[in-house]
């Protein structure tokens, strides 16, 4: 018990957001009775949770187009995600201080929540146009092989261009 107290206290910790020693006593206690929904949030878990079961239904020999570009979709925004944490943690590791770590590592948090919870309210609008999908906001390309492609921004805005010109 005492070291749950004592522990947080003297470890410095970039979510805390208060480099003052009565900061830094109380933040033990504030992390026990409440939750900050931007830096404890759900939304990961669930995120993660729907990346695994998409992943075993695009792998599975009886995928439809739909499996694949919703497994697609996903990975898609896990990589902008991966972008974001990496982003964190150079900050978390940076030099600044405490409170410039907190606000900074919050706005690239609340980035990464936003994300996830837009990525997990589309990955169900799926529209196929012949070799052509779109998922959400982002556009894919059937190849050769039959396998769906994420298209660049530069083919998706080709794409638009060329579909709304008929």
């Amino acid at each position: 018990g005492v070291g749950d107290v004592l522990l947080p206290m003297i470890t410095p910790k970039a979510e805390r957001g208060n480099n003052t020693l009565l900061g830094n006593m109380i933040a033990p206690l504030k992390d026990k009775f409440s939750t900050d929904a931007v830096m404890n949030n759900q939304n990961v878990s669930d995120f993660y949770d729907l990346k695994d079961e998409l992943t075993t239904k695009a792998k599975a020999s009886n995928a439809t187009d739909e499996d694949k570009l919703m497994y697609k979709y996903i990975n898609s925004v896990n990589a902008e995600l991966s972008e974001l944490y990496k982003q964190k943690r150079e900050i978390q590791n940076g030099k600044l201080s405490n409170e410039a770590k907190y606000s900074q590592a919050r706005e690239i948090q609340e980035q990464i929540v936003d994300l996830m919870k837009s990525g997990m309210s589309a990955y169900t609008d799926i529209n196929i146009d012949g070799e052509y999908a779109t998922v959400g906001d982002r556009y894919f390309k059937q190849n050769e092989e039959g396998e769906w492609e994420k298209l660049s921004d530069e083919q998706a805005t080709k794409y638009t261009v060329t579909n709304a010109a008929g």
